[in-house]
Parts: structure tokens; C-alpha cells; sequence
């Protein structure tokens, strides 16, 4: 909605960005479709915006070296429309087992797909942007693809590629296995229904200070861009939230949210609030006004969330 609103004169519309890949798929929950547990960006109610999940291919979309082989940047074009189509090709191989719901599913996340490689299609590569930028390696462990995704982030920002982006560190009831933490061989998602053992508790607040520590990273790199007098974080405004309150049943009541940035000056930041009661859905209506995108309701919200 964002987008829409503000119709950025930007290479990229919006860049969404995922985790790294489950085998097998992203993990789902009988109670909803997948797809709400996969993405948090949608380009209408019933279509999403389906993320890239290799910082690889992030990065080749977003930048190309100062000085580079024009042939280089259509190399990389060529190789980043051969990823969608291998990908097209994959469902192919099953589509004709879905029933009438499920393939109904499908068209929506190939419609979402298929709008990323016409992006792609039409999208001048970006040639450099005031200093030089390292490819992330191949293969990277779970930990350092993370980084590797909010360096990316950061260049998508710092080179004005695009002014908007998603990026989410895990799926819906995703159960990444956070045993290098050494706190004990817990899976994120089985933890959570574990109980209250001091050694459970132990664990759980090891994973939120790691997912802190990332929030902490790239804040950092964006307060380290001078844009003039103030810096890429102090123009910026970055949500970080859950979706869930209580992971024991699956709760959605106050939920808690960080903001942080300037958005040049937009809003007033270093402050704690109790939003005891307000709606999480003018939370982020207030976000989009902040940004300028004065969209007049979002969700169950038509009135902003006064307090940022």
C-alpha cells in the first residue's frame, strides 16, 4: 500500500526479501493456509509478494560495480529470469495433482512471481552508487546469510535502488534450530511449546537476543551512511515486530513492536510507549503517514495510531 501511495521513482518498486530455505518447503500450520505463514507482503489481498530467498540473487538485483562489463549486467539479468523460470518449472511438474483450491493458490504466488521477473525484465541494472560493495558468498550458513540479507538491505537503501522493503528473519512457525547459541539443541518453533523450565526460559531468551543483536547490526549500518548532516537511519523508519505475542497458544494480543529511525523527522524516537488497547493495525497506519503515504485506512484501522 505503501508502494501504491508514494509510486517511487525507483529501479525496484519493493524489495521483499525471505529466509534461507527449508527443505521442503517452508513450514505451515493446519490451521491456515501456508501462505500466511510464509509472506508479509502482499500486492493485493489474495496475491503476495513472493521474497527472494538467496542473498545472492538479492544482491546481483540491486547492484552492479562501478565501471562493470555492460555484458556482465545482462549476464546477471539473464541469470537472475533463469532462477523465476526454473522455479516455473518446478510447479509445472505438479500442477496437474492440485485440486480446484489449491490450484486457485498457485496462480496467486505465480502471479506474484511472474510480476518479480517483469520487474526484472524491466528494471536498467544499478551501476554502482559512491564506493564498492562485495558479493556474499555462496553457501553461507544460516547465521551469516542472515547478515549477508541486512547488508543487502542496507545497499538496496544507501544506493536508492528502492525506498521500500520487507525482510523476515524467519517464516510463521518457522523451527530453525538455534543450537549454535549453545544453549542446548532447541528448534525455535518446539521451543516455544516446551514449558517453563529455567533451562527452557534460558534458551528462548538466548533467541530473542540473537534476533536483537541482528536488529542492533543493522541499525548500526544504516546510522553508519551519511546522507549530509544526518544519516541513512535518521531518514528512515524500520519496524521490527512478531507475529505472535505468546507462542504457547498462538496469541496476538499486545504484541510488541520496536520502530526505530527519524524518518526525517517525522517521528520522535527514545521513548517506551504503552499502546495498551490501540490496534496493531494503526500502528502501521501511522507508519505509512509517516512515510507520506497518506492512504486512508489500513486493515481494521482508518484512524492512525496518535504517538509516534
Amino acid at each position: 500500500m505503501i508502494a501504491d501511495a508514494l509510486d517511487p521513482d525507483t529501479a525496484i518498486r519493493s524489495l521483499h526479501l525471505g529466509p534461507t530455505p527449508y527443505e521442503g518447503g517452508p513450514p505451515s500450520d493446519t490451521g491456515w493456509a501456508s501462505g500466511y505463514n510464509t509472506y508479509i507482503s502482499w500486492s493485493s489481498p489474495t496475491a503476495p509478494n513472493a521474497p527472494l530467498e538467496s542473498a545472492q540473487v538479492a544482491f546481483d538485483q540491486i547492484y552492479v560495480p562501478n565501471g562493470a562489463d555492460p555484458a556482465l549486467a545482462e549476464k546477471r539479468l539473464r541469470l537472475r529470469q533463469s532462477i523465476l523460470d526454473h522455479t516455473i518449472d518446478q510447479i509445472d511438474t505438479i500442477t496437474p495433482r492440485l485440486g480446484a483450491d489449491d490450484a486457485n493458490k498457485l496462480d496467486e504466488y505465480l502471479t506474484a512471481v511472474r510480476e518479480v521477473e517483469s520487474s526484472l525484465q524491466n528494471m536498467p541494472p544499478q551501476l554502482g552508487c559512491g564506493g564498492e560493495a562485495m558479493a556474499p558468498a555462496a553457501d553461507l550458513s544460516f547465521v551469516d546469510h542472515t547478515k549477508a540479507m541486512l547488508d543487502v538491505v542496507v545497499l538496496a537503501l544507501r544506493c536508492d535502488a528502492t525506498r521500500i522493503v520487507t525482510y523476515s528473519l524467519d517464516y510463521g512457525f518457522g523451527n530453525k534450530d538455534f543450537a549454535f547459541l549453545g544453549l542446548g539443541n532447541y528448534k525455535h518453533h518446539n521451543l516455544s511449546h516446551s514449558g517453563t523450565a529455567p533451562e527452557i526460559i534460558n534458551a528462548h531468551r538466548g533467541i530473542v537476543r540473537w534476533h536483537m543483536d541482528q536488529f542492533a547490526y543493522f541499525l548500526a549500518a544504516m546510522d553508519a551512511v551519511g546522507e549530509g548532516r544526518s544519516t541513512l537511519l535518521d531518514n528512515s523508519l524500520v519496524y521490527m515486530g512478531s507475529d505472535t505475542a505468546d507462542g504457547w497458544v498462538h496469541a496476538h494480543d499486545d504484541l510488541t513492536a520496536m520502530l526505530a529511525g527519524g524518518a526525517a523527522g517525522a517521528v520522535n524516537p527514545g521513548r517506551l510507549i504503552d499502546a495498551s488497547g490501540a490496534s496493531y493495525d494503526s500502528v502501521l497506519l501511522a507508519m505509512a503517514h509517516a512515510m507520506d503515504a497518506n492512504v486512508a485506512s489500513f486493515s481494521g484501522a482508518s484512524t492512525p495510531f496518535d504517538g509516534l
